[in-house]
């Protein structure tokens, strides 16, 4: 640092001499300068008593900057500087608060100190507005209004509007009212100066304000004048200056918008001196005092009942004292002082005023009911009162229940009990009719207790009535049926639910939808209510109107929690709501998937997985089955993927030949589950003991359209019988299509289609009959397809025998060529004749034409929509067209091999395109023929800018090589552009004779290199490139489309298959345990081949290892030497660490030293 002692003693004696604001200022400080909250240094001067003589410091060098802007410039700058002061002056933080704001906010003027009011006095000699607001539309006279010492800044402000008034006279020769406007300005409440002195008690400043002709009728928010807000404040001697003038009228006190007077707001605020002088005031004014103490509000409450509802006692007294009426007194909602005091709380109010009331009339009170039928009890039950925040609201509430009951039962016993031995009875027989007064509700204090929590009420409620009646209490309902229990389970006051219990309440109630208490504490997601009611043995398998059990409710509102506590106490997952649904069905259809996930993972499982209903999917079709594993392959496919895993069980250990795997099919092979031996109702069985497998029966039933439940007369084998011959042979295309295995593949859930067991099914299924099926279809396809290629290959073209004659095709009729063939004078070498293997080929064809058109009528009669796929169009299409060129069709043409032109067709590419469709459910082949659709599917997307590109440059051409034939017409261009896309052929066209140049040549060549470098390098590199990149995703999607294709076959298949053999393979297909350790009898020669080479493949790995022992050891030696510098380096950078840190200590010793010096020279 340059900076010696010296030159900071010589700083320190110019700030001494200048005062630090002037020295900052010298230094560049600016004072325009802003912070967040967009306050100046002004601001911030005036704001504190202590940092005034700063202010006036800021003041007088703004004054100071202001006399050289005037001096430095002229015209605009000028305009623009004078701007910038005005600005310091009156400058406007985020709020709009001047500097003036804040002085008479925040800084108060005493007596033996008149800072303050020298301060705004300079900051309105330089020109500060007195009449600025804020964003609370307040003015400085606001401000200064609502402080006790700000009384000189009032006379100030007043003052100077005063002289602008007087300026305003003088200039214009008209009197004006800018006082008495600035005076009666009002802020964001409406407030005017007046009445803010008047609700902060500064009665001097009111006095000056009335002094000034401020208006005492002035309403502020709410309609509330001066008066009320001093009533509100509690200040006598406002009240006093207030009420001391003829304008106002004491014999009739004013309202506000809600018709209260100054003395309501006095009781509300507890202001007792005010409520004894306004009393005292009315009185000396000989002013009929009983109208103004019972005067009502908009919601007919007194000063006694306003002071009632905030237990203000004092001012309950004083009111009381001078007449106030207690007993006939009541709100809008007709309730009297006890139901407010009852209500609020008002423990001390209510000690005073049972005290008052006359013995006749208290106990009619007691009994009182409001217009809602509340009484008193009720009052307390209902009771918010978030306005007590003491830890004791508990013990009011009961001291309160204790003050009316005791209350109540005392003059009972006064008025109606002659004898001493009577009095317990009809005491307790009075109580019981207070507790148990039902509201509009038809509910009781005890109901409503229960809704808000309010468990010591409830227990003194309960503790105050005998077991027998009790009893009756707890099972009283409201008008929804429901009882204390159902509310407190409902609302989850746990508490309350324990208390209800212990006192004999009945868990097993119900209310108007046949709910229990678990019902409502289930639905509601009141888990500690929910685990209480189980633990004292709630019947957890309940049904409401809806058939639905707490578990159904649980699931439905996705309550996590509850649903695994029902689980876990055993609650019975196979019930049916009237929806025939079961828990997991209800969580499965309101998409709650947590819920699921918890049935999934108990191990009731498989139960809550066998359920069945009728669906109708589509409006006009035939009904079919709905089971949960449906539900999850169409909605949540993630978790049928969970179920299914759950479906395999693996025994033993993975390396050993025990290994077991059991595949467990029955959750997808679920549509003969009611014919299976063992597994039918027996006859005589009771309808509560039903068989564990009863999903089964009813499956049948859906399948078959017939009533849920099964006759328990009817044996086994009739049930078994009746459903055969009810299922009519148009229904098995429902009974396929609506297959598990089937859903997943319309719905192409590829995971699920890859999962193990899915992927065996498919397998096995496939081995069962549809393999056999297929390749006896194919056989026969292939049959159809040689006989076609052969008849083709035989066949020479029809213009060689048109040629043969000397013909065009346009110049005769086929007849007459087909004429001169069977000539044989004109055909003497037989040529175009058949022979008899032609013939023998041609029945061969037409009967395998038969064969596939028969099989196509059959699928047409079982299911049409089956025709309607691609594959069986066109294979269609085919057999059409081989039938048209084949057959001969008039009798000129059975003995000539000549078909005419119209009968030549792509018969035989569309025919050996069917073929592929046959191929692709091939093992091996079908995958390649997966990806080729992919691909050409990806092509499609593309193909739109290919063809764009295409146009592009057809046009061009077109334009450029119009002298040219393969480019003289639009569309000619495009096509030839489109066939150039691999051979651009341009020397033909750019290097012919002199009259077949184009002109525009070197454009020409341009647009061909253009194009050989787009479609050439770009379009096909690109192609290729998206073919190729995505062998890997290609190949399991692949996968994914070979399996969906069969599960298609496999569905159609079954349901052309004979019904006792589709029940027999469905029956064999419930379960598999599979070995995968052990070896058939046939691949045994293999796997010992395997196990030969596997063990030649260990020594030469042992022979390897030997030679890379010495590598080994180098490489260690290497890793070594890294290790060692790399804890060379970590010492070095620690090093670097410490050098800092010890540096950092150092220049803060040194500042220290610094400031030190520099605070010594200050002092």
């Amino acid at each position: 640092m340059d900076v010696t002692v010296r030159d900071v003693d010589q700083e320190l004696d110019n700030t001494n001499q200048m005062g630090v604001i002037e020295y900052l200022y010298t230094k560049g400080a600016k004072l325009h300068q802003r912070d967040e909250e967009g306050r100046t240094s002004l601001h911030h001067a005036v704001m504190r008593r202590s940092c005034l003589e700063n202010a006036k410091q800021l003041i007088t060098l703004i004054k100071e900057h202001e006399r050289r802007n005037d001096v430095m410039a002229s015209g605009k700058k000028k305009k623009i500087l004078n701007e910038q002061e005005e600005s310091l002056i009156n400058a406007r933080d985020a709020q709009n608060g001047t500097p003036l704001h804040f002085v008479c906010r925040f800084v108060d003027t005493d007596a033996q100190d008149n800072v303050s009011e020298n301060i705004v006095q300079l900051l309105i000699d330089s020109r500060a507005q007195v009449d600025a607001v804020d964003k609370n539309y307040c003015t400085p006279l606001h401000y200064c209004s609502r402080r006790q010492f700000g009384v000189a800044n009032v006379i100030t402000l007043l003052n100077v509007a005063a002289q602008k008034e007087q300026q305003l006279n003088n200039s214009i020769n008209m009197k004006s009212a800018t006082v008495q406007e600035y005076i009666e300005m009002q802020d964001k409440n409406n407030n005017t100066a007046l009445c803010l002195a008047a609700e902060h008690g500064c009665e001097e400043t009111v006095k000056i304000l009335l002094k000034n002709k401020a208006q005492r009728n002035a309403r502020g928010k709410e309609f509330y004048q001066p008066i009320h807000l001093a009533a509100k404040s509690g200040n006598v001697r406002v009240l006093d200056i207030l009420l001391d003038d003829a304008s106002m009228n004491v014999q009739k006190l004013p309202v506000t918008s809600n018709k209260e007077t100054p003395l309501h707001v006095a009781c509300q605020y507890n202001r007792t001196g005010a409520v004894q002088y306004l009393i005292q005031s009315l009185t000396q004014n000989k002013t009929s005092i009983t109208d103004h103490i019972e005067h009502a509000d908009n919601k007919d409450y007194t000063p006694l009942l306003t002071a009632a509802y905030y237990d203000h006692i004092d001012c309950v007294k004083a009111l009381v004292k001078n007449g106030a009426i207690m007993t006939d007194v009541k709100d809008d909602e007709e309730r009297n002082i006890l139901q407010i005091c009852a209500k609020r709380l008002s423990i001390n109010v209510l000690k005073e005023i049972l005290v008052q009331i006359p013995e006749g009339k208290l106990h009619e009170m007691v009994k009182n009911c409001d217009k809602f039928g509340n009484n008193p009890l009720h009052s307390i039950g209902r009771a918010n009162n978030s306005h007590i925040h003491s830890p004791g609201i508990e013990k009011k509430e009961v001291e309160v229940c204790q003050l009316l009951l005791n209350t109540f039962m005392g003059k009972q016993q006064s008025s109606t009990i002659e004898s001493e031995r009577d009095t317990g009875p009809a005491f307790f027989k009075h109580s019981i009719e207070m507790i148990t007064k039902r509201n509009n509700d038809y509910r009781t204090p005890l109901h409503e207790a229960c809704l808000r929590g309010k468990v010591a009420f409830i227990q003194y409620l309960l503790e105050k009535i005998i077991t027998k009646e009790r009893h009756s209490l707890l099972e009283v309902v409201d008008d929804e049926l429901k009882t204390a229990l159902h509310i407190a389970a409902d609302v989850g006051q746990v508490e309350i639910v324990k208390l209800l219990i212990e006192y004999g309440a009945n868990i097993e109630a119900r209310d108007m939808n046949d709910s229990t208490p678990l019902h409502g504490a289930c639905s509601r997601n009141q888990y500690r209510c929910a685990k209480l009611l189980i633990k004292n043995y709630a019947p957890l398998d309940d049904i409401d109107e809806k058939g639905c059990t707490p578990l159904h409710l649980a699931s439905m509102n996705g309550h996590r929690k509850i649903v695994k506590l029902l689980l876990e106490s055993k609650a019975n997952v196979t019930i049916q709501n009237t929806k025939e649904l079961n828990s997991l069905e209800v969580a499965i259809l309101n998409d709650q998937q947590f819920v699921v996930q918890e049935f999934i993972s108990h191990t009731s499982w498989m139960k809550s997985m066998k359920n069945a209903q009728l669906k109708t999917f589509v409006t006009d079709h035939e009904p079919e089955i709905d089971t949960p594993l449906r539900k999850l392959i169409r909605l949540m496919p993630a978790k049928a993927e969970e179920v299914l895993k759950r479906c395999i069980t693996r025994l033993g250990n993975e390396e050993t030949r025990d290994y077991t795997v059991r595949y467990n099919y029955e959750l997808l092979e679920d549509q003969f589950a009611g014919w299976v031996p063992g597994n039918e109702k027996k006859k005589g069985s009771s309808a509560e003991k039903r068989p564990s497998k009863s999903w089964h029966l009813w499956i049948n039933n859906c399948l078959m359209r017939r009533p849920n439940s099964i006759s328990v007369e009817q044996s086994a084998d009739q049930q078994s019988t009746t459903s055969l011959l009810s299922s009519h042979e148009h229904k098995r295309n429902v009974l396929q299509h609506n297959h598990p295995l089937y859903i997943m593949a319309i719905n192409e859930r590829e995971d699920l289609i890859k999962n193990e067991l899915v992927d065996r099914l498919i397998q096995r299924k496939w081995s069962q009959f549809t393999r056999l099926v297929f390749i006896i279809t194919l056989t026969f396809y292939l049959w159809f397809l040689a006989c076609f290629t052969a008849t083709i290959l035989n066949v020479k073209h029809s213009q060689y025998y048109y040629l043969l004659f000397n013909y065009n095709v346009t110049d005769t009729t086929c007849q007459t060529i087909a004429n001169l063939l069977q000539n044989s004078q004109q055909n003497p070498s037989g040529d175009g004749l058949k022979q008899p293997s032609d013939y023998v080929l041609k029945y061969m064809l037409l009967g395998l034409i038969a064969f596939h058109l028969f099989k196509f009528l059959y699928l047409i009669i079982q299911h049409w929509q089956y025709v309607l796929s691609k594959s069986n169009l066109l294979e269609l299409t085919s057999l059409a067209l081989c039938l048209y060129y084949s057959q001969d069709w008039y009798s000129w043409q059975m003995s000539v091999k000549l078909r005419c032109p119209e009968q030549w067709s792509v018969g035989i590419l569309l025919s050996w395109l069917t073929l592929i469709t046959y191929i692709q459910f091939t093992p091996t082949h079908g995958l390649f023929i997966a990806m080729l659709e992919i691909i050409i599917s990806n092509f499609l997307w593309f193909f739109p800018i290919l063809l764009l590109l295409v146009v592009s440059f057809g046009f061009s051409y077109y334009m450029l090589l119009q002298n040219q034939l393969i480019f003289i017409t639009p569309i000619e261009s495009i096509i030839r552009s489109y066939m150039m896309l691999n051979d651009v052929g341009y020397e033909s066209h750019m290097y012919t004779d002199s009259t077949g140049l184009p002109i525009y040549r070197p454009i020409t060549f341009i647009i061909y290199i253009i194009y050989a470098s787009l479609m050439f390098i770009l379009i096909n590199n690109l192609l290729i490139g998206f073919a190729v990149g995505e062998i890997g995703p290609m190949m399991s999607r692949a996968k994914f489309k070979r399996s969906q294709l069969r599960i298609i076959l496999i569905s159609e298949y079954e349901g052309i298959m004979p019904m006792k053999l589709l029940q027999y393979f469905a029956k064999k297909n419930k379960n598999e345990v599979v070995l995968p350790h052990k070896t058939k009898w046939y691949n045994k020669p293999f796997h010992a081949m395997k196990r030969f080479f596997e063990g030649n493949k260990k020594k030469e790995l042992c022979d390897e290892q030997t030679t890379d022992d010495s590598n080994r050891e180098q490489l260690d030696n290497i890793a070594l030497d890294q290790e060692k510098t790399k804890e060379d380096i970590q010492k070095i950078q620690n090093d670097i660490k410490d050098i800092q840190v010890y540096m950092k200590q150092m220049n803060e010793q040194i500042c220290s030293k610094f400031d030190k010096l520099i605070k010594e020279k200050m002092s």
